[in-house]
């Protein structure tokens, strides 16, 4: 008895599993937020800082950007993603530092597939839907 109730333990926490697993999809425009996708990218082009650090109103340190990006199916997309990560990984030259801060525009001479989950703009930053004009972003998580 003891080996058949174990046994069915484990195979419901198998089942618990599976049906919490989510699959990883290639972005298309119907994405939802929540949704793992991947997308592949020709071009990536930050557009604004994102603070995380307040000295009262004023923001003193600038963490995450959200960047425009264009797809190998001619798609808008946006994708948030931390500016140490950003500069690690597509330019290492991005300066974010005070308002004068400027990040080139990377056109890819192949296609580079970014790996991210979709969250809404608003739920990462209070007027970023406003400022990038999207409601849902991709939040980066990997690249191959």
């Amino acid at each position: 008895m003891k080996k058949l109730f174990a046994l069915l333990l484990a195979l419901a926490m198998v089942l618990s599993l599976a049906a919490c697993s989510q699959e990883e999809v290639a972005y298309s425009s119907s994405a939802d937020e929540g949704d793992l996708v991947y997308v592949d990218l020709i071009s990536i082009e930050p557009m604004t800082k994102v603070g995380t650090s307040y000295n009262g109103s004023v923001v003193t340190n600038y963490t995450e950007t959200a960047c425009v990006c264009y797809t190998t199916t001619g798609d808008e997309v946006w994708v948030y993603i931390d500016i140490d990560t950003y500069m690690d990984l597509f330019d290492s030259t991005a300066d974010f530092v005070g308002d004068d801060w400027w990040a080139d525009r990377i056109d890819f001479s192949s296609p580079v597939r970014v790996h991210g989950k979709m969250d809404m703009a608003e739920d990462l930053c209070e007027g970023l839907s406003y400022d990038i004009g999207s409601s849902l972003v991709i939040v980066f998580e990997s690249k191959d």
